[in-house]
């Protein structure tokens, strides 16, 4: 794959780059497509997906990073590296969340780092996502981090406020340990100023620490949402509730 072969790629408005759970797909892949659509003016959509591509080392994901950072008028942006453990290795998300900084024009914005975020990836990537007031969706998704605790949700919860423009917002924490009911009260509490937003979607599924309290006081105590579904508990012992989605009322 390369530049020659991918010669449109150049003037594509809307692109998608879909290679999950490949073991073919290597840093020679990820440096063709990225050399195909760098500089690329007219991409307004991206897409990339190499989740759980183990082939795909440092090298590869900070060509990916370079190119993310020469097309200056995409307006929505999709990246999902889940399962590639090169990103904590080189660096990756704190240097994407970097070139975020670039972007303040962003409508939608979807990042996957499942199985590979920290609380200090998180951090550093809010201090960047809050320069982009335009949002309108954001998607992000931590799932299965043994290093996700409520220290993270809190950076998150903190950033919240200035996104005035959201219309969908889903956060996916499915399978982190170490978040209690402290974090999903502190992500409920952040989430029910967005009155006017169409969809309000959070996954703390198998957070093994969490327990009925937590989505009993969400019922309870939501004067704007209302709590439209509940999954059902994780285990039988001590319930764990898994999603909720909130909706203006």
């Amino acid at each position: 794959i390369n530049a020659e072969y991918m010669g449109t790629a150049t003037t594509v408005q809307n692109l998608q780059l879909m290679f999950p759970n490949c073991n073919k797909v290597s840093d020679v892949v990820v440096r063709g497509l990225t050399e195909a659509i760098t500089g690329n003016t007219r991409l307004i959509k991206l897409k990339v997906s190499i989740s759980l591509c183990t082939n795909v080392s440092g090298v590869g994901l900070k060509e990916l990073n370079r190119c993310i950072l020469s097309l200056r008028n995409v307006k929505r942006l999709v990246i999902d590296i889940a399962g590639c453990n090169a990103a904590s290795e080189c660096g990756f998300i704190r240097e994407l969340s970097m070139i975020l900084g670039n972007f303040r024009d962003l409508l939608s914005l979807g990042l996957n780092f499942s199985y590979v975020s920290t609380d200090e990836d998180l951090k550093q990537m809010c201090s960047f996502i809050r320069q982009c007031k335009l949002l309108q969706k954001l998607k992000l998704s931590c799932s299965r981090s043994k290093n996700m605790t409520n220290e993270g949700l809190r950076d998150l919860a903190a950033i919240l406020p200035g996104f005035t423009s959201i219309t969908h917002l889903d956060l996916d924490f499915f399978g982190c340990s170490r978040i209690t009911d402290e974090g999903v009260m502190i992500i409920s509490e952040a989430s029910r100023q967005f009155e006017d937003a169409s969809q309000i979607k959070v996954n703390f599924h198998a957070c093994a620490t969490s327990t009925e309290i937590a989505p009993h006081k969400i019922m309870t105590g939501s004067h704007n949402l209302s709590l439209i579904h509940i999954s059902e508990p994780t285990r039988q012992a001590e319930i764990s509730y898994a999603v909720f989605c909130l909706k203006k009322k």
